[in-house]
């Protein structure tokens, strides 16, 4: 027998509030027309008075109730999404960075303080990373450690893939995708599409040549696949001594003051025209150590107080024939220092700094600091990115950028407010357009791309006249000595955010696809890496005697958001890096 409606029947007659509690408390329970209860009905509902539900304690039951339902529904959702539209897939390799990353360690570098990624493997041993920025080498890594807990064991990059987007339109060219290896259909690639069923195509001096033509990039395309050569913001400190600005007044009377990473020219202080060498500043892609470029310069005769240097333990010797003195690599600065001491001759002195100087002045190459460089190939193809902030003047402003083959002149006039293109071939702009708004009114980012023969031209993103083209040459031409410079005159003008990449330069051997023009199938794709030197792709798999081709039914489907790009914590725990989150376009 309850205890508890003996306990009411004893207690005096319900108020009328008492009576409002349980009928909203009937009305919850049981949703529907209200009824009059009787008394006795509602001691049959019910133990005692202290035994009802608290109104506040049923609302937070109600909203815990309606969490759990979402969080169920999304449930189904997400699983009905992913079975039928939309994967999520982890990148494990390395072959499309610095795009993509795989398994990999946060790296630091202790000199510029610039921040990458080196990739590592499990089975991998502890490693030297170089920074792909001021090429500071030696930098400790240490080996991956799955159950460390170490926060600096960064798993790869996971990708959302749209999975039947290839199922209403076929690839595209320079688009990822995500597909089955031919020759092992368990492995999930992603690289970038390049090739098409029926085309001819031809990896030719890092260009990639379909049917005999060279292939462009739009502008949102090039940005996509871009690789950072230098960020001015990011310099080692003045008491490094092997290091070197990279841009540098080309006069020691320039009117450009430097503020950190920064430029600024007054109008008052410029001298001349935007002819006048003093007021130009230019990149010299300096280098610290290594290379395997030979440099020379003229040195009438060695000193007779001294003995010429051992070829056989020193990297600089002196060429008696050619009255030259040579230098392999970069001179270290110790063979400097001990050079100097050799001889108080002036001209040996001079000849001294100046082989010094020039062994560090390297062409930019196609370095990757995700992980060691197997070569060391110049690259032609670069962009430039700078901040503009204009405060008066109608002087000028120009950024020139050269391949080697073709001079590019960007030029904004401040005084008749246009922006013009010029060629070194023409002796009229190539376009005219007026100077955005922007310009005048804060600060405004100017983009300039001479990659695959082409040249582009953005301010604040959007695209300045139509982009120029000129054909390849058939036999290569001479390195630039000077690939980008900008200078000014008559305006009071700030430059920063500096920075400078390149290209992805494809690589292609004798031994590979693509060395010479190869022709694909009706139904046969190519794919490239990103990351050409380390990269499988279609370059090898297309070379072997069982060829792998790549067909329409091999495809996944399309990435389309690096959506948890994270670093481990205590092993098993992801922190999402939310600064890498990105659509892919």
């Amino acid at each position: 027998m309850s205890v508890a409606p003996l306990a009411l029947a004893d207690k005096p007659p319900v108020a009328p509030e008492f009576t409002g509690q349980v009928r909203l408390f009937i009305f919850e329970s049981e949703p529907g027309p209200t009824t009059r209860t009787a008394l006795s009905d509602m001691l049959s509902t019910s133990d005692n008075v202290e035994s009802q539900p608290n109104p506040r304690r049923r609302r937070g039951y109600g909203a815990m109730r309606q969490c759990v339902e979402f969080l169920v529904c999304l449930g189904i959702a997400v699983s009905l999404c992913k079975t039928f539209a939309v994967e999520t897939y982890m990148i494990e390799t390395g072959s499309m960075a610095p795009g993509f990353y795989g398994w990999h360690r946060e790296v630091t570098c202790p000199q510029c303080r610039w921040h990458f990624a080196f990739g590592v493997e499990q089975d991998q041993g502890d490693g030297e990373a170089v920074c792909p920025n001021c090429g500071f080498r030696e930098i400790p890594v240490p080996a991956l450690e799955a159950d460390s807990g170490d926060s600096q064991n960064v798993a790869g990059d996971r990708v959302m893939v749209h999975k039947h987007l290839f199922d209403h339109r076929p690839p595209r060219r320079w688009e990822v995708a995500m597909f089955r290896n031919p020759g092992q259909p368990t492995d999930n690639y992603v690289k970038r599409i390049v090739g098409l069923p029926g085309e001819t195509i031809q990896i030719r001096d890092g260009d990639v040549y379909i049917n005999g033509e060279i292939q462009r990039k739009t502008l949102d395309q090039q940005r996509q696949m871009r690789i950072a050569v230098f960020d001015n913001d990011y310099q080692p400190s003045a008491t490094d001594r092997t290091w070197h600005p990279r841009w540098r007044a080309r006069s020691e009377q320039s009117p450009w003051r430097v503020d950190g990473g920064d430029f600024d020219i007054s109008l008052k202080e410029t001298s001349g025209t935007i002819s006048d060498p003093s007021n130009w500043i230019d990149y010299q892609h300096w280098i610290r150590q290594g290379g395997l470029r030979t440099t020379t310069v003229p040195l009438a005769q060695w000193p007779s107080e001294a003995d010429p240097p051992n070829p056989f333990f020193s990297n600089v010797t002196y060429d008696a024939t050619k009255k030259q003195l040579v230098c392999r690599g970069a001179m270290p600065l110790a063979a400097r220092d001990h050079l100097a001491g050799l001889s108080q001759d002036f001209a040996f002195q001079q000849a001294v700094d100046l082989l010094f100087e020039r062994s560090h002045r390297a062409p930019i190459t196609d370095g990757y600091g995700y992980n060691p460089s197997t070569s060391e190939t110049p690259v032609r193809d670069l962009m430039l990115e700078l901040q503009l902030t204009f405060s008066g003047g109608i002087g000028e402003f120009t950024v020139r950028m050269s391949d080697g083959r073709e001079i590019m002149d960007c030029r904004l006039d401040f005084s008749r407010k246009m922006i013009q293109l010029y060629s070194s071939q023409q002796t009229t702009p190539i376009f005219e357009q007026p100077l955005p708004q922007s310009l005048f009114t804060g600060t405004a980012k100017l983009e300039m791309s001479l990659m695959d023969r082409q040249c582009l031209v953005a301010i604040d993103g959007i695209l300045i006249g139509q982009p120029w083209t000129y054909p390849a040459e058939s036999s290569p031409s001479p390195l630039p000595q000077q690939p980008v410079q900008f200078g000014a005159a008559g305006i009071n003008l700030r430059v920063s955010g500096i920075k400078l990449f390149r290209d992805v330069h494809y690589l292609s051997k004798s031994n590979e696809a693509a060395f010479l023009p190869y022709q694909l199938g009706d139904d046969e794709y190519f794919a490239l890496g990103d990351n050409s030197p380390i990269s499988e792709d279609s370059r090898v798999w297309l070379a072997q005697p069982a060829a792998r081709k790549l067909t329409s039914r091999h495809f996944i489907g399309r990435p389309f958001l690096v959506h948890l790009p994270s670093k481990t914590w205590r092993s098993s725990i992801s922190i999402p890096d939310f600064s890498r989150i990105r659509y892919i376009r």
